[in-house]
């Protein structure tokens, strides 16, 4: 099977891939370092020249400022980064048997598996943790058959989006959205999960406001290009607290196992306190507050 090289899917003047083959080579050395290369099959190819299709049909936003810590900027950054998101969900009748048999472990389906990882946690952060799995059988197994699915990005955070600084006509100093990169974890998945996933990271990166206000600045700019069905808002909370649990227990884990490392404990630097925090948020008036930011958007026809 052939392979080619992901570059940059570009956001800036209309939408772009950049391919790279042997026998075509077209990809600057400044590129190649910021990226690096990601080999993958036809099929990605397929559904990221789709998406690319879809999203230059439609009349939205090409461009934003956001920060180089894309997840952690002020608000008007973080709704742009959200609508890139939106664009790579927004092709929902794509499908290929490759996705549907591909096996993702950072999926929505095996976030029960992650009770097999606690041994050896602190009891308070266990205790935490159980709140959240103990929540999945209701709000997620039970509904999982009617949660709308596709393909999905499956890894969508600040660390895999491509940012670059510009100067206005005015002299002033933007940081606008270049792009989008690692597409190893794609797979066909619930919809809700790659946008919980995406909340999730936000909380992590937000310190310039209320993390939770960040996240409902996020959500909105999701929302300007793609609504959720009442289903999916009801699962996003336990969906965002599953994917902070997911990755803080088997980086958790992964460190017990090699002390060495010390980029597992990324995550542990804030998500521990963030987790707490939305546990702790009454669902319907976290809801309320991000319907509140979403419609003050949409009243600035934002």
């Amino acid at each position: 099977m052939l392979s080619v090289d992901y570059t940059v899917v570009s956001l800036d003047k209309g939408i772009d891939l950049i391919l790279s083959t042997a026998e075509s080579p077209n990809i600057s050395k400044q590129t190649s370092i910021k990226t690096g290369f990601i080999k993958f099959s036809p099929v990605v190819k397929d559904f990221l020249v789709l998406a690319i299709r879809r999203a230059t049909r439609r009349n939205c936003p090409r461009t934003g400022k956001i920060s180089p810590r894309t997840a952690g900027g002020p608000p008007d950054q973080r709704l742009r980064i959200a609508a890139l998101e939106q664009e790579l969900n927004g092709i929902e009748d794509f499908d290929h048997a490759g996705f549907r048999n591909k096996t993702i472990f950072w999926n929505l389906e095996h976030i029960p598996e992650i009770r097999n990882f606690m041994d050896g946690m602190e009891e308070h952060r266990k205790k935490l943790v159980l709140s959240v799995l103990d929540k999945y059988p209701s709000e997620i197994e039970n509904n999982m058959d009617r949660l709308p699915r596709g393909v999905i990005h499956g890894d969508f955070n600040e660390n895999n989006v491509l940012v670059q600084v510009k100067t206005t006509e005015d002299n002033k100093a933007v940081v606008s959205v270049n792009g989008v990169l690692d597409f190893e974890d794609v797979h066909h998945g619930t919809f809700v999960w790659d946008v919980g996933l995406m909340l999730a990271y936000t909380l992590l990166e937000c310190k310039i406001m209320d993390p939770l206000e960040g996240a409902g600045h996020a959500l909105a700019g999701y929302l300007s290009l793609r609504s959720l069905s009442p289903l999916e808002i009801f699962v996003l909370k336990t969906c965002i607290e599953s994917r902070l649990c997911q990755s803080l227990v088997i980086c958790a884990h992964s460190y017990r196992t090699d002390p060495t490392n010390a980029y597992l404990l990324t995550s542990a630097k804030q998500g521990w306190s963030r987790l707490e925090q939305l546990c702790n948020t009454n669902k319907e008036d976290l809801l309320q507050k991000w319907k509140e930011i979403q419609e003050k958007y949409a009243s600035k026809n934002v």
